[in-house]
This record gives C-alpha cells, sequence and structure tokens, in this order.
C-alpha cells in the first residue's frame, strides 16, 4: 500500500510539473528559426508598374511614392489574410530572390532573413503596408512571418500558388493586396 501511494504522489508530481513548464514558456516574439518548406511550382509573374503610386499621409494629403534610387526598383503593397481580407500590421517580412537560371521557384527552406543570401527585410505598416525601397532588379519571393511559420505570399486568394514578383529597374512594383495565408 505504502509504494502503491508513492508511486502515485510521484506521478502526480511529473504531471504537474510538465504542465507547468510548458505553461510558462511562451514563444518568443518576432520570427525564430522556424523552417518552412516548399516545392516548387509554375508561378504568375507580375510585371511592375512605371508611375509611380500615390500614399495618403496622416493629414489626409496624397503624396507621391518616392522614386527608388538609379538602377533599383521598390516595391508596395498591402499584406492582407486570404481568409478575410484584413490587413496584417507590424509584422516582420522579407524579400527573397527566387533561385532557377531555367525558370524561377521560391528558395526551398524559409528560416528568417538573411541579408548575405540577398533577403531584403522590412516590417508591415499599422494596415499591412508593404515598402520595399532601392531593390536591385530581379525575380522574387515575399515572405510573412505568421504565429510560427513563414508564410509565402500567394497568387491570389483563391490560389495557393506562392507569388513570383517581378522588379525592374528605375521602376516601383504596386502589387496592391498581398495575399498571406496567415495566421
Amino acid at each position: 500500500m505504502r509504494r502503491a501511494q508513492w508511486t502515485m504522489v510521484l506521478c502526480l508530481l511529473c504531471v504537474s510539473l510538465l504542465a507547468s513548464l510548458c505553461s510558462c514558456s511562451a514563444p518568443e516574439e518576432g520570427p525564430g528559426l522556424v523552417v518552412m518548406e516548399r516545392q516548387a511550382t509554375a508561378t504568375a509573374t507580375l510585371v511592375s508598374t512605371a508611375a509611380p503610386t500615390t500614399a495618403v499621409d496622416p493629414q489626409g494629403e496624397a503624396t507621391a511614392t518616392p522614386a527608388p534610387a538609379s538602377g533599383t526598383g521598390c516595391l508596395v503593397g498591402r499584406a492582407v489574410m486570404v481568409v478575410n481580407g484584413a490587413g496584417i500590421p507590424g509584422t516582420a517580412y522579407y524579400l527573397a530572390p527566387a533561385l532557377g537560371d531555367d525558370g524561377p521557384y521560391p528558395p526551398v527552406m524559409y528560416a528568417g532573413p538573411d541579408r548575405d543570401q540577398g533577403h531584403l527585410p522590412g516590417t508591415s505598416g499599422p494596415a499591412g503596408e508593404i515598402d520595399l525601397r532601392d531593390v536591385p532588379p530581379g525575380c522574387y519571393y515575399l515572405a510573412m512571418w505568421a504565429p510560427y511559420d513563414w508564410v509565402l505570399a500567394v497568387v491570389s486568394r483563391e490560389s495557393d500558388e506562392p507569388l513570383l514578383i517581378t522588379i525592374d529597374a528605375d521602376a516601383c512594383t504596386d502589387l496592391g493586396q498581398i495575399w498571406f495565408s496567415w495566421p
């Protein structure tokens, strides 16, 4: 009888210790070393617009988007959720160069921005605004931090195909709504 009581007490102690450890460790804020893998797929390409976009400042006056530095481009748009079309505010994102000589495809692994790999990081604005300046011309994929994972921008609300973004020199690419399967 005594041995059974000690066994029960020890089991309860282990369960309560495990429960307290699991409930006390909150996930870190922002991106971690989480990896997402995607298979290469054919993607649609968006062509940049040559005209600068306009933005509204807090006083309500429209202002022209500044032109990119000579020989580079820019990317603007608004990150929105596929589920309900709501903006994704204050969230880390990065632009990663497409891979492949025969046809561009997304990197196999997303573990956070790495400037040595040519990634361009940023944080979305209060309404989900994406604004990257001085982007070298080329093809890119846009990844955004979702709870516990990086997710790629997709072609449309109806398609989960990764969005291939083409940046041209001396032009600003305005994507409008940029769809993410977030969270």
